[in-house]
């Protein structure tokens, strides 16, 4: 069972959504403090929609010098494009060759963008750090993929040496 939870700036509403299978329907429950619950029935293709609007915008494979000393030279930038805040918690990145990195806890505000670093640091609201000992990125070229928290991929991102 996979819980998307979105938090809507207006009136202080929370939407949770829960589902079992991507195939399956799927339930919202809307809660607002002091008004009850609200209870709507929405679909695979909504909460695809909003999955759909997270996108890897750029990804800097090749940094100026050796890659091996320059790790947090590489990197991977993650736009939230809907009008809703999207939890990202259990995500995954990965490469062609199966480097994945699993989003921790995660709430990536709307029209916010996130920064996943390939070498180490400190975590914030804005970056986040793969912390690998080697690089990620091919510098010839690769293939980002975002999962969902069920595995089903959310956007992918490919460029080569000649290009993004």
């Amino acid at each position: 069972m996979g819980l998307s939870r979105y938090d809507v700036d207006a009136d202080n509403w929370t939407i949770y959504t829960q589902y079992n299978d991507p195939e399956d329907e799927l339930e919202m429950v809307a809660s607002q403090s002091k008004k009850g619950t609200k209870r709507d029935e929405t679909t695979p293709e909504e909460l695809q929609r909003v999955h759909g609007n997270l996108a890897i915008m750029e990804i800097n494979a090749n940094p100026p010098g050796r890659d091996e000393e320059k790790l947090n030279g590489e990197w991977v930038k993650i736009l939230n494009a809907s009008d809703v805040s999207i939890d990202m918690t259990g995500f995954t990145l990965s490469d062609d060759a199966g480097h994945t990195y699993r989003f921790g806890e995660l709430i990536l505000p709307n029209g916010a963008t996130i920064t996943i670093f390939t070498g180490s640091g400190t975590d914030s609201l804005e970056s986040l750090y793969w912390m690998a000992k080697t690089p990620i990125w091919n510098n010839r070229g690769d293939t980002a993929y975002l999962k969902n928290i069920d595995g089903k991929l959310v956007h992918m991102y490919s460029y080569s040496a000649s290009g993004r």
